[in-house]
């Protein structure tokens, strides 16, 4: 366990005396007025998420489904069942695609 002690680290949570030791998120006053507030966001609006965590969610999907189909493919090459494997495992991954899409996005 390390604590910042003026910038510095010390060992197993040895204190050095009248050092104040930081918090482990970091300070949370963010400022003049916001006093014991926590930092982020305030009134209980949620943050915007960035573009690129909805193109990562995006590109999650489709790997997904193309495991899942894939997965099938391979069913159907082994035990010849084609092609009902591969379409299961496009279903499935579709279905496991969007709940991780609706998750992230709700």
């Amino acid at each position: 366990m390390h604590l910042v002690l003026y910038g510095r680290r010390t060992w197993r949570g040895s204190r050095q005396e009248g050092a104040e030791v930081e918090p482990a998120g970091g300070p949370k006053d963010t400022g003049p007025g916001t006093e014991g507030k926590p930092a982020g966001p305030q009134d209980g609006k949620k943050r915007e998420k960035s573009p690129f965590a909805y193109l990562n969610m995006g590109m999650t999907f489709g790997v997904t489904v193309g495991l899942f189909t894939a997965l099938g493919y391979w069913l159907d090459s082994k035990y010849g069942w084609s092609p009902w494997a591969t379409v299961t495992g496009a279903l499935l991954g579709v279905v496991a695609g969007t709940y991780h899409f609706l998750k992230g996005v709700l």
